[in-house]
Order: C-alpha cells, then structure tokens, then sequence
C-alpha cells in the first residue's frame, strides 16, 4: 500500500514535539466547543419568572383597582395613600412589578429628593424587583432650582445638562414621598404629562411636608383615590 502526500513525496514523520502540539490543539478546539455547547443550551433554557409578591386581600383590591386606573384613558392621575405601617411600600413593590410586566420600560419611578430616591430603590431591591432605578421629579422633569440673583426668588428652570426623562416613550409615573411635593413641581410634572400618561402618587399626608412652601401637595385632594 503506497501513500503520497499533495506532493506526491512520502509525508516526513511527524516529531513528538509537534505531536504535542497537535494533542494540545485538538484538547482546546474541543474544550471552545463544549464551551460554545454549554452556552447555547443556557440560552434554550427558559428564564424563571419572578414570584409576585404576597398581598393581603386589601392591598390586592387596591392593587388590581390601580391597574385598571392605568389602562383606563380617562384617568390621569392615582393615589395610593395611607399612614406609615398600612403596607404602602408592599403595595408600591406588587405594583411596580405588575406595570413593568405590562409596559416595561414605560413605567418610570421618581422621588421628590436624592435620598427619598435612593430609598424607594432600596425599598424595591429588598422586595424582589430587579435593578430598581428611582430618580428625582427634578431628573424626571429636566428642571433644575435657580435663584433670581435681584430679587432673591427661586424658581424652577430647564436643565440644559439634563433633558428631560418624561417624553412620549414613558406610560407611567410613580412618584413616591408625595408629602414633600412642592405645589409647583406638582403643577410642572401635571403640565408635562400628556393625555396617554397615569401618575401615580404614594405617600402620607401626615409626613414631611414640602420645605419650600410647606403646603400640602394637591395630589392629596385632587388624585383619583
């Protein structure tokens, strides 16, 4: 049995060095492959669904009532309101869950300060929602506080450095700590939702009132529960 190489000349026998380095080559391409196997049978798997939060039959009502609020185009604004240690924060997390279910990235959260935002996002992360981003009404609006530098007035101005978050790509609005929302940021944020947009406010009337005019915010009255 003869056997020649593209050549035709018998093929020169192989060193044991290079035998090695074949060995090793053939270990890693089948290693990449087992590799690349693994991932693609981890893209197939399906991805475990949250568990939804356990409410009582209270806080279900109000949560199941909300939603239809939200998807109802008459209703523009919702008020989840109550005194500390009825479940608001629960009732918030169920809801946030169910929205970003609905509408996903459409649903917004906002705060009336840092720290009440960094908070919620806390409140929300310890409740099981997944990468929870709260910003401030300011952020949310595109607006920053400005002082008139001859009368001494503050007032509320674009943000150049910061355009606004609330545009045409976003359904709802939760907007917690409530108590500490000035009258005018409330009348900017009502002015700049459009008619397809839901704000719902959470909050305590009897909490932290607002430290620039000390009014309590309209939502309280003016919400739809």
């Amino acid at each position: 049995m003869d056997y020649a190489n593209r050549s035709g000349h018998p093929p020169a026998l192989a060193t044991s060095a290079e035998l090695r380095q074949h060995k090793a080559d053939a270990e890693l391409l089948e290693r990449i492959q087992l590799e690349a196997d693994a991932a693609t049978l981890e893209l197939l798997q399906p991805t475990p669904r949250r568990q939804r939060l356990q409410l009582t039959a209270t806080q279900q009502a109000i949560h199941d009532q909300i939603l239809l609020d939200v998807a109802d185009p008459r209703i523009h604004t919702v008020g989840l309101f109550g005194n500390a240690g009825v479940g608001k924060t629960v009732t918030t997390g169920a809801l946030v869950d169910s929205l970003m279910r609905e509408y996903g990235e459409a649903v917004t959260l906002c705060a009336t300060t840092h720290k009440a935002a960094r908070q919620v996002e806390k409140a929300m992360a310890a409740l099981g929602i997944p990468d929870p981003d709260c910003i401030t009404i300011h952020r949310l609006l595109g607006i920053r506080q400005v002082r008139d530098t001859t009368t001494g007035e503050e007032y509320f101005a674009a943000d150049p450095k910061n355009p606004p978050v609330l545009d045409e790509s976003i359904r709802v609005v939760i907007l917690d700590e409530t108590s500490m929302l000035p009258q005018q940021l409330y009348h900017l944020l009502m002015e700049a939702c459009g008619l397809f947009q839901t704000v719902i406010f959470v909050g305590d009337d009897r909490q932290i009132p607002p430290v620039s005019d000390g009014k309590l915010c309209p939502a309280f009255t003016e919400a739809a529960r």
